[in-house]
């Protein structure tokens, strides 16, 4: 499973690639704006996940990401302490990690992921 970070702040990020990692993901790469995660997701392949911020080094946001990428078929999760910032119409499509501790969940949504990414309708 390619997992495609997209955080303002590169700790976290760093943290959350590390995180990716202990649960058997694949860190594709990390983005601090909105740029460099577009870019990402053009390449000849993209990642099968987003792990998103609610806002960007440039001032831009993962949202518009979100809508798009979800729209295509992509996995979306925002990992952000700002859950009031993710539009309800994406909560509905996106969970929602709330840190600091959040090994166990993201162990689990990849799981999930790579399930719905073979096409199976329910997680066993």
């Amino acid at each position: 499973m390619e997992v495609l970070i997209a955080r303002k702040n590169a700790k976290t990020a760093l943290n959350l690639a590390d995180e990716v990692m202990r649960a058997g993901g694949r860190v594709s790469g990390i983005a601090s704006n909105l740029e460099d995660a577009l870019s990402a997701i053009r390449k000849k392949r993209g990642p099968d996940l987003l792990l998103l911020d609610t806002e960007f080094s440039d001032s831009s946001d993962g949202i518009a990401i979100a809508e798009r990428q979800t729209a295509q078929g992509r996995i979306c999760i925002f990992v952000t302490t700002r859950a009031d910032a993710v539009p309800d119409h994406l909560r509905e499509k996106c969970p929602i990690l709330r840190g600091p501790d959040i090994s166990d969940e993201m162990r689990l949504l990849l799981q999930a992921a790579r399930h719905f990414r073979r096409g199976s309708k329910a997680v066993h």
